[in-house]
């Protein structure tokens, strides 16, 4: 069976004895409980690949002028697959080019062969990882070709037009990979999970709020939480959610 969050708070505040509400958000402590469901939530999809699907998404751009052919990967997304950039120069027109991964070796050997001092269709951006920051040579002139990632979640490109933007854009991008869906502050939202991790997320949920809100374990809804992690564990071990695609390269952010 499946639950609003609304559904999921008030009856988590019934266990609770607290007062009734009529949204998430009516008392400090309805939102106190919509945001340990939501904690529980992201764990419990992390460890679950039936809760992973296959989609296409956009990159969030830099949005910085003077990191031009900088990206972010959303952070719903698990793995990129495939990496298309629209360069068509009349929009709402489609060109899709599909853009090769390098690894990141072999992107900065390619890159650091431009010259920036000599060439106007050089340019350079510094880029921070991890507090430390680091210089990139791309080329002005093109549309990007190619592009590598850092740090997970940074997605670098080879090239970016000038006369179109500033920046990559955003609306440009088509990206295909494996992703996790969004838990959604709404009363009407409705976890997207399999029956039985919606009754682990329940007494998980029931569990921690009775803790952390009250400082009383609830022993049932902790017994019923470890019944219902290990129903989701034997479900997932026993079906194989990969895809040919993810069977082949293996399970990455990139």
């Amino acid at each position: 069976m499946r639950y609003t969050l609304l559904e999921l708070v008030t009856s988590i505040l019934q266990s609770l004895d607290s007062d009734e509400v009529n949204s998430y958000s009516d008392t400090t402590e309805s939102l106190a409980v919509a945001n340990i469901i939501k904690e529980n939530y992201y764990r419990i999809v992390a460890n679950s690949p039936s809760s992973r699907f296959n989609s296409i998404f956009q990159l969030t751009a830099s949005g910085d002028n003077t990191k031009p052919c900088v990206m972010y990967l959303p952070s719903h997304v698990l793995q990129l697959e495939t990496l298309k950039y629209n360069i068509s120069d009349t929009i709402p027109d489609t060109e899709y080019r599909e853009l090769d991964f390098i690894p990141f070796d072999r992107f900065l050997q390619m890159t650091d062969g431009y010259n920036a001092s000599q060439e106007s269709w050089v340019d350079t951006q510094t880029v921070t990882v991890d507090g430390a920051s680091y210089i990139f040579k791309f080329r002005n002139d093109m549309a990007p070709s190619f592009y590598t990632s850092l740090a997970d979640s940074i997605i670098l490109f080879d090239a970016y037009d000038s006369s179109q933007s500033t920046t990559l854009v955003s609306s440009r991008t088509l990206g295909f990979g494996d992703t996790q869906p969004v838990f959604t502050m709404s009363d009407d939202f409705v976890p997207s999970l399999d029956p039985r991790e919606f009754d682990y997320l329940l007494n998980a949920s029931k569990a921690q709020a009775s803790l952390e809100l009250k400082q009383i374990e609830n022993t049932r809804a902790a017994r019923l939480e470890k019944h219902g992690k290990l129903l989701a564990q034997e479900r997932n071990s026993s079906i194989d959610f990969r895809t040919p695609l993810q069977k082949r390269r293996g399970y990455g952010r990139c």
